[in-house]
């Protein structure tokens, strides 16, 4: 059947989709190649909106497994959006949302202020601690990093980074239960300064972003696998419905803009809460032609 369906429909379909490209500058050519553009974002989860990108929905998930999570780190809280959902679903949580830009991060208090399990901190994470330079956005401060994206209009300001576990003992965290990074291509050196948890198996979840920033900063989505997997995680990509679980491959670094999520593969309950259905089909399939 499927080979009928690809002789019948699909290839038919590929031999049209190759002359019509061919006349790129023509006016439905350009329209076709915006929605196909379009298209193929929405199956890839282009999509920053919590509610929408499937972060609500993972939080939502969790939340029957609510007094398993008692910290959380929020680190690039930007306004304090994610930790505001994540103390909805998980309202017994300790939330640390760490912000390092100082406009934003005054957006940050007056945003949680009437939540007091949400302590903002006005500080960021790497792998040492030191000032650096944070590139601040006045027109869109989510775009705001440390470095300068290109054609984005910014302000050079200072902040200051420290080292996650060197915070995490000082306050007494033994643990960090749920870990959310969004730093704009920084993320491998927040998980660098984590490293005596993350070795010590204490970090139990990790929700960290990826996009085309990793062409600069040389650190691909493999190593994330290599990095995290080492660490006795499993990984995989957020959709609406769930965490596509899965082992590594080349064509996944493909430098789009994507949230991972990374468990550790002994809370087994977690993820089987956020596996998306089309992975758990997809697994079955796969354990049954192995048996069958």
């Amino acid at each position: 059947m499927a080979n009928l369906l690809r002789r019948g429909i699909i290839q038919p379909l590929f031999r049209l989709s190759r002359r019509v490209a061919r006349h790129r500058h023509a006016r439905l050519t350009r329209l076709l190649y915006v929605f196909a553009r379009d298209f193929c974002d929405t199956v890839d989860n282009r999509d920053f909106d919590l509610a929408t990108n499937g972060e609500c929905h993972l939080l939502e998930q969790l939340a029957p497994l609510a007094p398993e999570f008692e910290v959380i780190y929020d680190v690039g809280a930007n306004r304090g959006e994610w930790s505001l959902a994540a103390h909805r679903y998980l309202p017994a949580a300790h939330i640390h949302a760490f912000e390092l830009c100082a406009p934003i991060y005054r957006k940050l208090v007056d945003n949680i202020r009437s939540v007091p399990e949400i302590q903002p901190w006005p500080l960021g994470m790497g792998d040492c601690e030191a000032d650096v330079e944070v590139w601040y956005s006045p027109n869109n401060d989510q775009l705001s990093a440390a470095h300068p994206l290109p054609h984005v209009p910014t302000e050079k300001l200072e902040g200051k980074v420290v080292r996650g576990d060197a915070f995490a003992r000082e306050h007494g965290h033994q643990r960090i239960d749920l870990l959310k990074i969004d730093v704009e291509g920084m993320e491998h050196l927040v998980l660098a300064g984590l490293e005596e948890l993350l070795s010590a198996g204490r970090v139990g979840m990790i929700q960290f972003e990826y996009s085309g920033i990793a062409h600069d900063t040389h650190f691909l989505l493999k190593d994330f696998y290599r990095l995290l997997e080492g660490h006795g995680f499993v990984l995989g990509k957020l959709f609406p419905d769930g965490v596509h679980f899965k082992r590594y491959e080349r064509r996944d670094d493909d430098l789009l803009w994507a949230n991972y999520v990374a468990v550790r593969t002994d809370r087994q309950g977690w993820i089987e809460a956020l596996s998306s259905p089309d992975a758990v089909i997809r697994g079955q399939a796969r354990s049954a032609r192995a048996t069958g």
